[in-house]
């Protein structure tokens, strides 16, 4: 079942407003750019004094999306209370999906592919999701969809590379565990062995907000894609995927 979670939270809240008191910025006049990823702000953020006077602050904006550093404060803030709402609405709500009929995601890598992207792991400089398009411990609910890919795409017209799948629902707390296991995971070992059977799943919170996709190779080489560099998939990950529902 849907709910509503109301959450009061303490701690340096003046430093959390200054982070959303920071000017919005775009591109300049005359530039056009692709953007990577789609960004929605999370939603029902208010800031309430001693008195009960409240207001609701906007997100402040980047070029390519919203800025990251509201919710960095956000979450250094101290749960007090939590009040949960049921909606009456059952989030169990498709059996059947779609996905590629080619996943373009995963490709063939080499040894001297993973040490670059460990390195570039090790350094920083992965080109990883912003963490409000692509949450992992405050993800809400996931929607996975699995289908089989097929070998004959390229072939397929355009308006039918795409096959059906099943969709399936992950609470909430298996939904967090996944994310929390395959965050941590480690970079994909090398892998040239085409995979026949994915998962996707667009990763929102309860509110609505993330959009990043994951894709998952569900055997051969059982890679992660979608948050940076291709990772391993984990044992504990793939058991939650696959469990009989």
């Amino acid at each position: 079942m849907l709910t509503l979670d109301s959450v009061r939270l303490r701690g340096d809240v003046e430093a959390t407003m200054g982070e959303f008191a920071v000017p919005s910025t775009r591109f300049a006049s005359g530039i056009m750019a692709s953007c990577a990823y789609s960004v929605e702000a999370p939603v029902g953020l208010w800031f309430v004094d001693a008195s009960g006077r409240a207001f609701r602050p906007a997100w402040p904006a980047e070029p390519c999306g919203l800025r990251d550093e509201p919710l960095q404060l956000l979450n250094e803030l101290d749960e007090v209370s939590r009040t949960v709402y049921s909606t009456g609405y059952d989030y169990d709500y498709a059996t059947v999906c779609s996905g590629p009929a080619m996943s373009g995601e995963f490709y063939e890598t080499s040894d001297a592919d993973v040490a670059s992207a460990v390195e570039r792991r090790r350094t920083g400089d992965s080109m990883l999701p912003p963490a409000l398009v692509a949450p992992t411990d405050d993800v809400g609910f996931l929607q996975v969809c699995t289908y089989a890919g097929s070998e004959d795409a390229d072939a397929l017209p355009a308006e039918y590379e795409t096959v059906m799948g099943t969709s399936f629902t992950v609470d909430r707390p298996d939904s967090i565990e996944l994310l929390g296991h395959i965050a941590h995971a480690p970079v994909a070992q090398p892998c040239s062995t085409p995979a026949t059977r994915f998962a996707w799943a667009d990763l929102r919170r309860p509110d609505g907000s993330g959009t990043a996709r994951i894709t998952v190779e569900l055997d051969e080489c059982r890679r992660v894609a979608g948050l940076g560099f291709l990772r391993e998939l984990p044992i504990s990950a793939y058991g939650i995927l696959t469990r009989d529902r």
